[in-house]
């Protein structure tokens, strides 16, 4: 059985991440296949060429339950 985290841990932690400002606003979701978060402006310059036109968000991601634990 994989140990759990500690549950004050999960619940405090936020990343920071960056999203295309049009997938922010319009699609977070509601996209088939889910939309993409990048851990720096750099990397999502890179893989996404639309990021002039659409503009570049900072946001937060925060665990809010594990729904399933994997088996590895």
């Amino acid at each position: 059985m994989k140990p759990k985290p500690d549950r004050k841990i999960a619940e405090t932690r936020t990343v920071k991440g960056f999203m295309c400002m049009v997938d922010w606003e319009f699609e977070l979701g509601d996209a088939v296949g889910g939309n993409s978060v990048y851990g720096s402006v750099p990397d999502l310059k890179k893989h996404r060429k639309c990021w002039k036109e659409c503009g570049i968000v900072e946001v937060e991601v925060r665990l809010r339950r594990v729904v399933r634990w994997g088996t590895i």
